[in-house]
């Protein structure tokens, strides 16, 4: 059972890969692959929802920190524009703009993850003070 799941994590990395790979085409030439793409993210999605059966009960995981959970929001964010921006890059000048882009993403998170690590009592779900009616 250990080595399958091995061969089953190694298969998502592959799968990941395959994925990335057919985003990228969807931009240089997006007629060709889009079924592909769908069928990459059905597998994709399978052997990591296996992965995570055998794993046990997801009650049994530990819910991020909202430090990781902002630093994510932002490194997707910024990696979202840069994939955006791809699309009409067409001179050397706009490297800078990504990589611009990829500073600035980097340094919020930094400041992301360093608020929300210091104030990480103050965030999360609503907290209600339950003697409102006794007055």
């Amino acid at each position: 059972m250990k080595y399958a799941k091995i061969v089953l994590a190694a298969l998502a990395l592959v799968l990941f890969g395959w994925w990335l790979l057919l985003e990228n085409l969807i931009i240089a030439d997006p007629g060709h692959v889009s079924g592909y793409i769908q069928l990459a993210s059905w597998l994709l999605m399978a052997v990591l929802t296996i992965l995570e059966w055998k794993n046990g009960r997801s009650s049994d995981h530990k819910e991020p920190s909202a430090a990781w959970s902002g630093t994510w929001i932002v490194l997707a964010t910024g990696g979202a524009a840069i994939i955006f921006l791809a699309n009409d890059y067409s001179s050397k000048g706009d490297l800078q703009l990504f990589l611009a882009i990829a500073v600035l993403t980097a340094g919020a998170a930094l400041l992301v993850y360093r608020f929300a690590s210091r104030h990480e009592n103050e965030i999360g779900e609503a907290r209600f003070n339950a003697h409102l009616n006794d007055r």
